[in-house]
């Protein structure tokens, strides 16, 4: 049976205070001591968490998670999260977690520089709750009383607090840090290093290598391994690639980065299948009244061709598609690559539709007259009248608005009749807003968050009809350029820290 730990050690596991307050200081002596061939990195900068979220808040949550636990817990948190330095530990410099990933039972290890170790010892005498036990080369801290194995091991020396947790043999790996430096270590990391100096909130990095024998040996990762073998991905392709991801809370919202560095192997494989984004000639196409958001994906579909065919996915395509007389390759040849789907405030009281634009830029309309051919043929009959194109037959299916080299679809004919009103008055999407959608070869832009929550919802009720209260967030954006991705998470509070905005509502639940 495993101990229940206490409140101290248990918040000592999550990395989630006294971590990290070197800012953008990155210390080398920190990163010698995690083996470079460890699967992930992270640090959280404690002192601008702490800024921006306020004690205040942070203290109201502490209260909050030790209900049930020691008083003497709760206050050893507190005297941490206030001062600490005055226990001993040191402010000044960066400190780092790493995960080790491979084997049965993934662990983790989180180290925090001391800078006074006898001021550390005399915070763990006073207390009532905490006894310490010499090792050699380094002193294992206990709960008194305890019994059981432990999901969390934890032991300093004169330079580091260090804490251990996961399924495995946490005692042999406490030890093994203490006793002995790694030959090769992420002091060598550029890539890392790089992350690490910017001065993020919190950084996460990832390497890849191993990751794909790590899942082949568990079995209820199968499926995965076979979707990563149907799209031509193996050990070789998959390793040798890293990403690092920062995090940063700020007045209004939340920013998170991530930048690939990713092998030759897999820039070969994917890098040509990405176009750089629309063109600015979409606009024209999206009406500003009543919208609320929309994604864009710019794609090369000759490389897209090329890779669906290196995988015999297009002969399979092409088999269901013969009876109708089209192909993949005359399919794929008539689209530059380019979409928008654009949507636009349910004013209704059913949320299980949004009214919604899909724009597709051709590079022959003579495409779209074969498909009206073809579906003529094959029994559904579509009725071209001007640019519309539309069946008399099902028109709920919704109508296909031709202008130049665009194809429009929607699933609303009065926003259909505003897109051309649009075209005529030029009342178009903002240009700020529309910027945002062609910076990347994906994007995701939601401005009310609130109109696709009810959509979502909406698919769980039986009437369509459920609503749920977003409450704190306004909009989201994500945004991949290259190797490059952007998350945005946006408040309906532009003044406040989302970060003190988050910990007011989890203190008030």
């Amino acid at each position: 049976m495993r101990q229940q730990l206490s409140l101290f050690i248990f918040a000592f596991a999550l990395g989630l205070f006294v971590i990290s307050c070197g800012g953008k200081k990155v210390d080398g002596d920190s990163l010698s001591r995690i083996p470079a061939s460890e699967n992930a990195v992270f640090s959280v900068n404690w002192s601008q968490l702490l800024e921006k979220a306020g004690p205040e808040q942070l203290l109201a949550s502490v209260e909050k998670a030790g209900a049930k636990s020691k008083q003497e817990d709760v206050q050893i948190l507190k005297e941490l999260i206030l001062d600490p330095a005055s226990k001993g530990l040191d402010v000044k410099k960066s400190a780092y977690g790493y995960l080790s990933l491979e084997g049965e039972e993934p662990m983790g290890t989180v180290m925090l520089p001391i800078a006074d170790a006898k001021k550390f010892e005399e915070f763990l005498g006073a207390s009532k709750t905490l006894a310490t036990e010499k090792k050699e080369g380094y002193t294992l801290i206990n709960e008194k009383d305890a019994k059981g194995d432990k999901d969390v091991v934890v032991g300093f020396d004169g330079a580091f607090l260090v804490v251990c947790w996961g399924e495995g043999d946490l005692s042999t790996r406490l030890a093994n840090f203490f006793g002995s430096k790694p030959e090769k270590s992420m002091a060598d990391n550029a890539d890392l290093k790089s992350l690490l100096s910017q001065g993020n909130d919190v950084n996460f990095w990832v390497n890849s290598t191993g990751l794909y024998n790590i899942a082949k040996k568990d079995p209820s990762n199968q499926q995965t391994v076979m979707g990563l073998s149907f799209l031509g991905l193996d050990a070789k392709k998959l390793d040798d690639n890293n990403i690092g991801m920062s995090m940063n809370f700020e007045k209004g919202k939340m920013v998170m980065n991530a930048k690939g560095n990713f092998n030759e192997k897999l820039e070969k494989e994917f890098g040509k299948l990405f176009a750089k984004g629309v063109s600015k000639d979409f606009r024209q196409f999206i009406p500003k009244t009543d919208y609320i958001g929309a994604v864009a994906l710019s794609l090369n579909t000759e490389e897209l061709y090329n890779y669906l065919d290196g995988r015999g996915l297009t002969a399979m395509a092409d088999m269901q598609m013969k009876a109708m007389g089209l192909n993949t390759k005359e399919i794929l040849g008539s689209l530059t690559g380019n979409v928008v789907i654009a949507s636009y405030e349910n004013k209704g009281s059913n949320f299980r539709e949004l009214p919604t634009l899909t724009i597709v830029e051709l590079k022959d309309q003579a495409i779209i007259d074969k498909l009206v051919r073809l579906s003529k043929k094959n029994g559904l009959v579509l009725t071209k009248k001007g640019n519309r194109i539309y069946s008399e037959r099902v028109p709920e299916a919704g109508t296909l608005l031709l202008k130049d080299n665009f194809a429009i679809f929607s699933n609303s004919t009065a926003l259909l009749e505003q897109v051309e009103k649009v075209l005529a008055s030029g009342d178009q999407l903002e240009s700020a807003k529309f910027k945002k959608l062609s910076e990347g070869c994906i994007v995701v832009d939601f401005t009310d968050f609130q109109q696709y929550m009810n959509f979502i919802n909406a698919q769980r009720s039986p009437f369509g009809s459920s609503q749920n209260d977003t409450e704190l967030l306004k909009g989201a954006r994500v945004s991949v350029k290259g190797s490059n991705m952007e998350y945005v998470m946006q408040a309906k509070d532009e003044k406040t820290n989302i970060l003190k905005q988050m910990m007011e509502k989890e203190a008030n639940k």
